[in-house]
Formats: C-alpha cells, sequence, structure tokens
C-alpha cells in the first residue's frame, strides 16, 4: 500500500513538473521579395520564411492595397500559398494600370500571423500605340508607296500595324485594310494595280493589348496621262512686261513636245489669249509677256504637250503696275528691282521740270566742243520715231541743272544707284544682259547673254558725240551718272550688242547719251 502512495506521487509530481514547463514559440521571421514582371495589371512577388518560430506554419501568402502597411484584414488582394518555411512566389492580379501599390509577406502559426517587410511598385500605363500616317511616296499612273511611322508603343508590345486605302474619305469603313509584316517602326505598303488621275485616301494603323489606333488622313492622286505644269506668280511685274515662270513636273510618260504660256486679259487665256511657246522637256521655263497695258490684270495658265494631248497649269493672276509721266505727258512703264522702284524706258522729255525747254543744236549735228557748258538735247539723227523707242539723248549738264529732268519724285540714277543693281545682278560680267531686252528686234545680233529677267530693258540708242555725229543706234548704250568722275566727265554704264557684261567708265560732258530714272 505504501509502494502504490508512492508511485501516485512521482506520477503527481511528474505532472506538477510539465505542467509548469513554459511554452517558447514565437512569430515567424519573413522578408517580402522585390516586385518583378509588372505591368499594367500585375506583378509578381512573394516572401521568404527564415524561421518558423518554433511552431509550424498554417498559413502564408501575400497581401497587397493601394494604403501603407496592408493586413490580411485591410488588403485590395491577398494570396494564400499553403504552409511550410522557405520561399513561395505568387501572381498579383487585377491591379489598376498606372497605380502605386503596396505588398507584404505574411505567416501564420499558433501563436499569431507576422508580415514581412514592406514593398511598393507602380503598375504600367499602358495606352493604345502613337501613330502617324507617311506621306505618299513614288507617285505613278497606277501605284504609290503608302506606309506609316509608330511612334509610340504606348507601353505595351505592337501586335500588328498596317494601313487602310480607299477612293472614298475614312478608308478604315470605305476600304481595304493591308496588314505590313514588318517589325520596324517606320513601314510601308508598295500599292499597284491603281486607276489612272485617281484620288485616294489613306490611314496608316497600329494594335497593341489596349486596341488600335489610326493615324491621319492622308490623300494622294495617281499621275493622269498628261503632262503636269504649274505657275508661279510673275517675279516681274512692270508697267507694260512681265516674265511668267513655268514647270514641267511631270511628263505623263512620254516626251514633252512643246510648253509654254497661254495669257490675256480674260479668264482661260488658253481660249481666249496668246499663246508663248517656251521650248520642250520638263522643268522650269520662262516666258516674257510684252506690249501689256499699265494698271491691267491678266491671268496665266503654262501648258505642255506630248503624244496623248496637252496639260494646263491652275490660272494665276497679275496686275501690272501703273506708269509715271514727265513734265511734257511722257508715260514711262516702272519696275521694282530689289528695293528701287527704276523706269523701263529711257527719258523723252525736251523740257526742265519747270517747263523751260532743253535746247538743241541747229543743225544736230553741230560740233560743240568750243563750248564751256552746253545743255541740250537731241533726237538720234534728229527723228522723232527715235525717241519714241529709244528716248531723248543728253548732255551731262543738263543732269546736274538745278530744274530737274526727272518726273517728280524720281531722279537720275547715281553711281549708288548703278552699283547697287550690279551687285543684285551677280556684278558686272553678267549684268548687262540681264538688262537687256531679248532677241534682235532693236538690238543688233547676237545680242549676247540677253535675258532682260528684271524687265528693266536695255535698248541700244546709240549716242551723240560731242564733234557732232550720231553713232552705235542699235549696238550699245551708254547711260549717264547723275555723278562726275571729273570737272569735264561723268561715269557712265554701258552695254553692248556682243556681250553681256555692263561696263563702268567714263565721258565727256558734252556727249549726248540716255538717261535712266530712280525714284527718290
Amino acid at each position: 500500500m505504501k509502494n502504490l502512495i508512492n508511485i501516485f506521487g512521482v506520477i503527481l509530481l511528474l505532472l506538477i513538473i510539465q505542467s509548469c514547463k513554459k511554452d517558447n514559440s514565437s512569430l515567424p521571421i519573413l522578408t517580402t521579395t522585390a516586385v518583378s514582371n509588372i505591368t499594367e495589371t500585375s506583378a509578381q512577388s512573394g516572401g521568404n520564411i527564415t524561421n518558423a518560430g518554433n511552431a509550424d506554419i498554417i498559413s502564408r501568402g501575400l497581401v497587397w492595397g493601394k494604403n501603407q502597411s496592408p493586413t490580411i484584414e485591410t488588403n485590395s488582394g491577398f494570396s494564400n500559398n499553403g504552409v511550410g518555411l522557405g520561399l513561395f512566389q505568387t501572381d498579383l492580379t487585377g491591379l489598376e494600370g498606372n497605380t502605386t501599390y503596396y505588398v507584404r509577406a505574411f505567416a501564420s502559426n499558433k501563436v499569431g500571423t507576422e508580415y514581412g517587410n514592406q514593398q511598393d511598385f507602380k503598375t504600367q500605363l499602358i495606352e493604345k500605340p502613337f501613330i502617324k500616317t507617311s506621306t505618299a511616296k513614288n507617285i505613278s499612273k497606277n501605284s504609290a508607296i503608302i506606309g506609316g511611322e509608330i511612334l509610340g508603343d504606348g507601353g505595351s508590345p505592337i501586335t500588328e500595324r498596317g494601313v487602310y486605302w480607299s477612293t472614298s474619305q475614312n478608308p478604315e469603313t470605305t476600304g481595304a485594310k493591308v496588314k505590313v509584316d514588318s517589325d520596324a517602326l517606320t513601314f510601308y505598303y508598295n500599292l499597284d494595280d491603281l486607276s489612272i488621275n485617281t484620288t485616294y485616301f489613306v490611314k496608316a494603323y497600329a494594335k497593341n493589348i489596349k486596341g488600335e489606333t489610326l493615324g491621319d488622313q492622308i490623300s494622294f492622286t495617281t499621275l493622269p496621262l498628261f503632262p503636269l505644269v504649274t505657275t508661279t506668280l510673275p517675279s516681274v511685274i512692270a508697267s507694260f512686261f512681265s516674265i511668267a515662270t513655268g514647270n514641267v513636273t511631270y511628263d505623263g510618260g512620254g516626251t514633252i513636245s512643246e510648253r509654254g504660256v497661254f495669257f490675256g486679259k480674260y479668264q482661260n487665256p488658253e481660249l481666249t489669249g496668246t499663246k508663248i511657246v517656251s521650248g520642250s522637256g520638263i522643268g522650269v521655263f520662262t516666258a516674257q509677256l510684252t506690249d501689256l497695258s499699265e494698271n491691267t490684270s491678266y491671268y496665266i495658265k503654262s501648258y505642255a504637250i506630248n503624244a496623248a494631248g496637252i496639260g494646263y497649269s491652275d490660272q494665276i493672276t497679275f496686275t501690272t503696275n501703273t506708269t509715271i509721266k514727265d513734265i511734257e505727258n511722257n508715260s514711262y512703264g516702272m519696275v521694282k528691282i530689289g528695293v528701287s522702284w527704276w523706269l523701263t524706258e529711257n527719258l523723252k522729255t525736251k523740257k526742265y521740270n519747270n517747263g523751260d525747254d532743253i535746247l538743241t543744236t541747229t543743225p544736230a549735228i553741230k560740233d560743240i566742243t568750243g563750248e564751256s557748258a552746253p545743255k541740250y538735247q537731241w533726237a538720234y539723227d534728229s527723228s522723232e520715231a527715235n525717241v519714241a523707242v529709244y528716248g531723248r539723248l543728253y548732255t551731262a549738264f543738263v543732269i546736274s541743272d538745278s530744274r530737274g529732268i526727272c518726273p517728280t519724285g524720281w531722279h537720275v540714277a547715281t553711281s549708288a544707284d548703278w552699283n547697287t543693281l550690279v551687285v543684285l545682278l551677280g556684278g558686272a560680267s553678267v549684268a548687262g544682259g540681264k538688262l537687256k531686252e531679248s532677241g534682235t528686234m532693236h538690238w543688233k545680233n547676237p545680242n549676247g547673254g540677253a535675258t532682260n529677267e528684271y524687265g528693266f530693258s536695255a535698248l541700244p540708242s546709240g549716242f551723240r558725240a560731242d564733234h557732232g555725229y550720231f553713232a552705235n543706234i542699235n549696238q550699245v548704250v551708254d547711260y549717264y551718272s547723275g555723278d562726275e568722275s571729273s570737272s569735264t566727265s561723268n561715269w557712265i554704264y554701258e552695254i553692248g550688242f556682243n556681250y553681256g557684261t555692263l561696263g563702268i567708265s567714263n565721258t565727256t560732258k558734252k556727249y549726248g547719251l540716255p538717261i535712266r530714272c530712280v525714284k527718290n
């Protein structure tokens, strides 16, 4: 009996000792792994439980949300990744684009739930692609190259690219779709079997995970059988003269046998106006329009001819300048060259601006070498018919007379005026040709280098020598400058029939030479 009591005592003691032992379990120790594979709506993360806390891990996973320190109770999403120690990983799904999220791993044992360190990340912003429709190129009668340029993928890979095209507006709904197999940002497609002289509309497109984006609509027109030609507004517009410029930009697939312009005072000058032929072939050409009326509107169309027919440019219009009158009511054309206005004809007056006569000699061939300051004017060979074309010849003493001879508001061109003009024209070696009237109606053949491309219309008026003879009409023009080179001579500017230069020299003030006036 005593032994039985002792056994029960030992057992009781052991139970008491066992019940008094302390439980050493604790919360788990873990970390949250870095976030990876971030997209607009998903990401990946996980955890690593390095210490179970002397107790079984009964639950583990992730919690995430838009607010910091998400928990199992407060989160936008969570995952359950089983039990046990070690690494685990999971997908975070159902996220919003362009949004900051906070994520923590968690682990639970019998003691409770512990969280790892917090990681934050921002989801991507994915938009539709950004695309531009390229201008059509290599346009022919029945083909063209079209395409587009991807300016941005919107944050997601491009899954498809191509073009819509049609003969109607909004080709994405009215026309055909062509997928272009290319990985390049700039892509092209060759359209063929197109109709001649037809307008087509094109939009490029690109797709990504968000959807499709269209580029701006562009259009192009296939080429016609006939030539294409343009006309530009004349750069030279004088009172009685202008220069039309055309450009054959396309030959229609054939040789341009003729080109030129039609001009007139009425609409559709090809029906009512004058035709000027300006050679053949493609490229830029000019046509000089002469015998115009002052202050009058004219209409111009360029044309070009090939074997298929004739092509016309759009019609343009311009208005000629008014004229200037001198003391005797003689009219003069004018043109602006650079910043200066010049008369386009030589002076014709026989009077000073106060009405006094400018004297002449009797006879016209009188020798004036013995006179100290002869102030005379002459018609070449005493013919007023010559004055109508070439103007009058004056001694330099008339120029320097205080009574003046140019129309009111104008002056005899000075050396500064002439020198500025020479520089503008590209130098003395070519200036004469650019100032001369072209052709041989008034100038002796060959009239070298003559283009009259500024409308100055210099004519070969010849001269009167101080000994009394007239010479060189149709061959040369020597313009008096308003400036003297010495007490007995003035600067002169000379143009001849057989060269394109503008010579600069001086001569006695007693010669009879033509005068050009410049606006003050």
